[in-house]
């Protein structure tokens, strides 16, 4: 929702520079894997493309797709049912799109699509860097944090329960409280811990909000204290 705390937090990691190739790969799996598609036409060549109502998430898989295959991109928006817009950007050149697949680990080197909601490919979540930026690509496309003034939850809606699960040992790994769960049919990963959530948010590079969220943090801590000090002395 623009103006919430959480699209402003997508708008900030949209933004984020990138620039080795492996951590962009990474980056783009995860976002793809959220929101991408595949648009087989009529010849049979190939088009990947990136789709949301969410436009941070959008001009992020633009800039990626573009700096990764070195091709211009298509772009196009149009109204949902529900009246909100929706962003699409499409790399059409398919001996790009063949060879970006590949690259990001969703087609084998004979030409085969992998089967879809498995875990990313053995060796693309290399270094923390890479992992950091693997988790921004999921955050981009199905995450949401809550303000940090209220009920205190980051979460990322995936696509699998075997992605799911991957995301939940990968912020494990980081020592963070991750939990996979199923919501309404939907997989999912949570964080209930304010502490942890402040931790997810500068490992996905969002040092804004990270920020804002220990402020508030630390203003709630204070009113506490506040609160308890004169109903003691009231108490007294």
């Amino acid at each position: 929702m623009a103006g919430s705390f959480s699209g402003e937090t997508k708008e900030l990691l949209s933004r984020v520079p990138l620039k080795p190739r492996g951590q962009r790969l990474a980056e783009l799996h995860a976002l793809a894997a959220g929101i991408g598609y595949l648009d087989v036409r009529e010849d049979g060549s190939l088009s990947l493309m990136i789709q949301s109502e969410n436009l941070p998430a959008v001009r992020r898989g633009d800039f990626l797709m573009r700096a990764l295959s070195g091709c211009d991109l298509l772009s196009s928006v149009f109204t949902a049912h529900g009246g909100s817009p929706v962003y699409t950007v499409s790399l059409e050149d398919h001996r790009a799109t063949v060879r970006l697949l590949q690259e990001l680990g969703f087609m084998n080197r004979r030409g085969v699509l992998r089967e879809e909601g498995l875990p990313a490919p053995e060796g693309m979540l290399k270094n923390e860097a890479c992992r950091r930026a693997f988790l921004r690509g999921a955050f981009l496309a199905g995450g949401y944090v809550s303000d940090p003034e209220g009920a205190y939850h980051w979460e990322v809606v995936t696509t699998s329960e075997a992605r799911a699960q991957e995301l939940a040992a990968l912020l494990k790994d980081w020592d963070l409280p991750a939990r996979a769960t199923v919501r309404k049919g939907k997989n999912l990963v949570y964080i209930k811990s304010s502490e942890a959530i402040s931790s997810v948010l500068s490992l996905m590079g969002a040092y804004q909000s990270t920020l804002q969220w220990e402020n508030a943090r630390a203003y709630r801590s204070l009113q506490g204290q506040v609160n308890r000090q004169v109903n003691c002395d009231l108490g007294n």
